[in-house]
């Protein structure tokens, strides 16, 4: 069944380093072998593959920190919102009632949006956390139970705490010249490579092995930077199972499924779509079997 309109599918760095591969191989067959020699051509790839491992280098390891943070952050924060509900049982069953929806809706506001845009995420959710504090007020002096209540307040503070740094965390995104530095020494390398090679088979194989792993490098600073881990976003499934643990169905937007960033697993029955754009006041969610 047919959800949406297409949409461009995100190409991981493993499927864009077969992409590569694939590009380079047929660059290596079909391209005539350079018969001329350029002077300091040798010298101008030492000088680019040994700025571009320092600058890749500094990146992965910059953007490998942010993702580790991020990445604990959320799990801790995911655990919280399924502590608060199980404290809003401990309280009443019509505090917990309400609780679930907020949580629920929370976590369906957060999923419209790609996680490394954690920015539009917090704001988009920012008012489902004071939702939660009204509900607080709301409740009567028999539910105000010890130490449930204060638990449950502990939560929120240190929730909101840890939204405040993700979205901190999140916005540490490569610079445009960042960027372009690194793809300017990345082609730089790949040409000077395919240039230099010679008619014999190794030096077209390692022509073509090398390209492919300058490609890989670049596309996995960019995974890192999207909070990509494999084929799909970090911590995807922690947020799921809270849902499930509630008693509601998982919750996926369109584009992103679509897209490729979100897949739902095999064994999940029935699963949430969003159709509505990202952000929207009102919710459009259709109920999907999967196959």
């Amino acid at each position: 069944m047919k959800l949406g309109r297409f949409r461009f599918r995100y190409i991981n760095a493993i499927r864009g380093a077969v992409i590569g591969f694939v590009i380079f191989l047929l660059a290596s067959y079909f391209l005539p072998e350079v018969e001329a020699s350029v002077a300091g051509l040798e010298l101008i790839l030492t000088i680019s593959t040994f700025l571009f491992a320092i600058i890749s280098g500094f990146f992965i390891s910059r953007l490998n920190s942010r993702f580790d943070a991020i990445r604990s952050i959320i799990g801790e924060g995911d655990g919280e919102m399924l502590v608060m509900y199980k404290l809003s049982e401990m309280i009443s069953k019509r505090f917990s009632n309400r609780i679930r929806e907020v949580i629920d809706k929370f976590y369906i506001s957060a999923y419209d949006f790609e996680l490394a845009r954690y920015d539009l995420i917090y704001k988009a959710t920012a008012k489902y956390y004071f939702q939660f504090w009204d509900e607080v007020k709301k409740l009567k002096s028999s539910e105000r139970k010890e130490p449930f209540h204060e638990q449950f307040i502990e939560l929120l503070i240190s929730s909101e705490r840890r939204r405040n740094v993700t979205s901190a965390l999140a916005a540490e995104r490569l610079a445009f010249g960042q960027w372009a530095v690194l793809i300017i020494l990345a082609f730089i390398i790949i040409f000077c490579i395919f240039y230099l090679k010679t008619a014999e088979f190794y030096s077209s194989f390692l022509a073509v092995m090398l390209s492919t792993v300058v490609v890989l490098v670049v596309l996995l600073i960019r995974d890192l930077q999207n909070l990509i881990i494999g084929k799909h976003e970090l911590l995807e499934e922690s947020g799921q199972e809270v849902l499930e643990f509630m008693g509601k169905q998982r919750y996926y937007h369109i584009d992103y499924l679509m897209s490729g960033f979100n897949a739902v697993p095999k064994d999940v029955k029935e699963y949430r779509v969003g159709l509505h754009k990202p952000g929207a006041e009102e919710y459009k969610i259709k109920v999907v079997k999967n196959k």
